[in-house]
């Protein structure tokens, strides 16, 4: 999936179809419902130089994915 960097703590929150500038004061609700898509994710390594509003490609390995449940 390609999308820019929304967020970065815990877990990171990749948009697909916004810019940095349209997320620009939304909270992440609002972001989440505004994207064509979205995903929660967290790294397995350390990623330098990571910052909110970057575009980045992201492969999955694996998912930990329960249908109606999102983690946290």
């Amino acid at each position: 999936m390609v999308g820019i960097i929304a967020k970065i703590e815990d877990k990171q929150i990749l948009l697909k179809g916004m810019t940095n500038e349209e997320i620009q004061g939304l909270s992440e609700e609002e972001m989440i419902k505004k994207a064509q898509n979205a995903a929660y994710f967290e790294l397995n390594q350390e990623v330098k130089n990571l910052k909110v509003g970057q575009k980045v490609k992201v492969l999955i390995e694996s998912l930990n994915f329960k249908p109606g449940v999102r983690n946290q």
